[in-house]
């Protein structure tokens, strides 16, 4: 397979890798934080029916974090063996916040397990501390690891002495301020498409409550989360046009002018990407209204699902998409991607399109997964 070939399949390959990594890795994050919040919420409020959907919930984090483990060792698979240079300049620079997301990944997982098994054996207040660490774990995760991806749009710090230089990247807290409250938006926007779904096919009185609840109190945590993550993203969308040209023009494409001649334009993308927020918050806001009037509607609870679900991996698409040719961006152009590939190993050309048709089967049946436990069993 010749060099450019191997690089745009590598580039593919890891492109979808990530894209479901992401994808799982924020609907662990926002359930993380939803499930301590509403065990809080039923203590203070004196509610049991809360503490039911929170118990409800922690399961299915249970199940996505078992998923995206195994995504994690692809993902690792796949920088080791395409770009393995990629992977000793991103370790080497960025190996105080790699770190960080290391001690995030060593928290939050013996303290989900903990939150798990302590559930009803100790006191509640102990139990959310035990939540609280477990959130703060989870957060450290996109925290640490949210710096590669804004060192390979804007490189700061590269090759530098010092070895904190590259956390002063002026892309990183808008980034990461949207990419958290992104996975927010997701988890606590799904699951209330979920609920919805249930209440109408549900003919059990008691568990048409809780689904009801359930659409409440997402719905309540939802709207503000949405409206920051929103107003992030436009932040960051300005960020970016002025740190890293190059990925601006392909994402934004004519709308701007900055000298930069993008391999892919992805403005149509983009185009989509957008609509799909507006469906997030059409659909959210007519939930809203129905939910005053305690009723559902099954169109805009499953358009609420269908949107939460494609916002994360179309807006990662666009974010991975719009630097190739290149790896790393510095300005209008950058380095290029076949530059960072494994040169020294000899993958077989047939090896690289199994891999990516293995990728698709497992997210198709990871999705299949995702709707028999979400949305077809009872509980």
């Amino acid at each position: 397979m010749a060099l450019e070939s191997l690089t745009l399949t590598g580039f593919y390959l890891l492109g979808i890798t990530i894209i479901a990594h992401i994808l799982l890795v924020n609907l662990i994050l926002g359930i993380a934080i939803i499930v301590p919040v509403l065990e809080w919420w039923s203590y203070r409020r004196k509610d049991p029916d809360l503490k039911v959907i929170s118990q409800r919930l922690f399961k299915y984090l249970a199940a996505t974090e078992l998923i995206a483990g195994v995504w994690a060792t692809w993902l690792t698979i796949v920088l080791g063996g395409y770009w393995s240079t990629l992977l000793f300049t991103v370790t080497s620079d960025l190996f105080i916040p790699l770190t960080i997301a290391i001690i995030g990944i060593l928290i939050s997982i013996p303290s989900m397990a903990a939150y798990y098994y302590l559930w009803g054996k100790i006191s509640n207040r102990s139990h959310l501390l035990v939540g609280l660490l477990m959130v703060i774990g989870t957060l450290l995760v996109p925290i640490g690891f949210n710096f590669i991806f804004t060192f390979i749009n804007d490189p700061v710090g590269i090759s530098s002495s010092n070895v904190f230089a590259a956390m002063f990247n002026p892309l990183y807290p808008d980034f990461t301020l949207h990419r958290i409250f992104g996975g927010l938006v997701m988890a606590v926007m799904a699951f209330t498409g979920i609920y919805g779904i249930k209440y109408l096919r549900s003919t059990s009185e008691e568990d048409r409550r809780i689904y009801r609840k359930g659409i409440k109190y997402g719905i309540y945590m939802g709207i503000p989360i949405l409206a920051v993550q929103t107003a992030s993203g436009i932040i960051y969308g300005l960020t970016l046009m002025k740190y890293s040209p190059y990925v601006a023009a392909s994402v934004f494409g004519p709308i701007i002018s900055n000298g930069s001649n993008p391999y892919f334009h992805l403005l149509p993308l983009m185009a989509i990407f957008l609509v799909v927020i507006a469906v997030i918050w059409i659909t959210s806001l007519y939930t809203y209204r129905a939910m005053k009037r305690n009723k559902a509607n099954f169109a805009a609870s499953f358009g609420l699902l269908l949107s939460a679900l494609s916002g994360i991996p179309i807006g990662e698409y666009l974010n991975d998409a719009s630097r190739y040719p290149y790896m790393v961006i510095t300005g209008n152009s950058g380095v290029p991607a076949m530059d960072f590939i494994n040169k020294w190993m000899n993958i077989p050309p047939g090896f690289a399109v199994a891999a990516l048709a293995v990728a698709g089967f497992l997210t198709l049946m990871f999705s299949l997964l995702l709707y028999w436990v979400f949305i077809m069993r009872k509980k």
